[in-house]
């Protein structure tokens, strides 16, 4: 077991270590980075500007630790230890070489904790369960799916870089999707790129999409958490926006207008909360009294 103190010194430093790692990647390899991407990126999510988006953050991600297509056939992580010669704690470097075996997985939000500010998710592979912390304006919710690879912190685990945040629209198609690609030769480690594809791919017709579609979820999400709403409301509404979305393919010109009606829309048919009104719902998202109105209406003749 390990004292208070070294538990902040080790994981400070780890801190720090995978900042570093992080500008060490981007300063002296982000043009190969890229071209690595691009050549992962399908022509079939090239029509989507905003998924290509989001498939180029996760690819990335996976490249840091996943790829041995540099000097010497080293992936980047395998350089950048290389080149450590300060001193640190000797947990921290032996905690940080155990980056180098981590793979990539999708992960299940099962419950936040706001007090202490750590997320428990479950491992959709395996079905392990683990603590992310997390920071103020980072939010979570449960029920919906992250994607992306743990590295192992002290008492905790952290996402390397950064995450994706899915809001499943079918529960069983993202978990179905990844045991075809875990079942693999390679498994997801080696597959990932195509898994990322598919994955975003769900539920998408094949037209262009909007990426504006995806703030309205935003938005309405936001509002939803700040108002301490149930992560199964939240999960409902942006179900609702989906059908919307999907079956008229709305012209946005400013996503507010939409959340705000998806949420006036919520409160009345979902919630049964009579005491809400449209010129409240405006003012909180900063639109006006009538574009919820005629928007709401719009919902309305779609979802009833």
């Amino acid at each position: 077991m390990f004292q208070s103190d070294e538990v902040s010194l080790i994981n400070e430093e780890l801190t720090h270590l995978h900042q570093k790692f992080i500008s060490f990647s981007q300063d002296h390899y982000q043009e190969k980075i890229d071209k690595l991407v691009e050549s992962y990126l399908s022509p079939e999510l090239k029509k989507h500007s905003d998924l290509a988006d989001i498939f180029r953050m996760g690819v990335t991600i996976w490249i840091l630790i996943n790829v041995s297509s540099f000097e010497n056939h080293r992936t980047l992580l395998n350089l950048f230890l290389e080149q450590q010669d300060a001193p640190l704690h000797p947990q921290t470097y032996k905690r940080m070489e155990n980056w180098i075996s981590r793979q990539p997985s999708v992960y299940k939000i099962l419950s936040t904790n706001k007090e202490t500010h750590y997320v428990t998710i479950e491992d959709l592979r395996d079905h392990k369960t683990y603590s992310i912390r997390y920071y103020e304006g980072n939010e979570f919710i449960e029920g919906s799916v992250l994607i992306g690879t743990l590295v192992p912190f002290i008492e905790a685990q952290n996402f390397l870089y950064s995450m994706i945040k899915l809001y499943p629209q079918d529960e069983e198609s993202v978990p179905q999707l990844l045991q075809e690609y875990t079942e693999k030769d390679g498994g997801l480690a080696e597959h990932f790129p195509a898994f990322l594809n598919d994955a975003l791919l769900l539920g998408h017709d094949g037209g262009e999409t909007n990426p504006q579609y995806e703030e309205v979820v935003q938005i309405f999400a936001d509002h939803m958490v700040d108002k301490e709403m149930s992560d199964e409301v939240i999960l409902k509404g942006i179900s609702l926006w989906n059908q919307y979305s999907q079956k008229e393919h709305p012209s946005l010109k400013k996503p507010e207008s939409y959340a705000a009606a998806l949420e006036y829309y919520v409160q009345k048919v979902v919630l049964k909360n009579e005491t809400v009104t449209q010129s409240q719902i405006a003012e909180e998202y900063g639109v006006p009294h009538g574009s919820v109105s005629n928007n709401y209406r719009k919902l309305s003749n779609v979802l009833a």
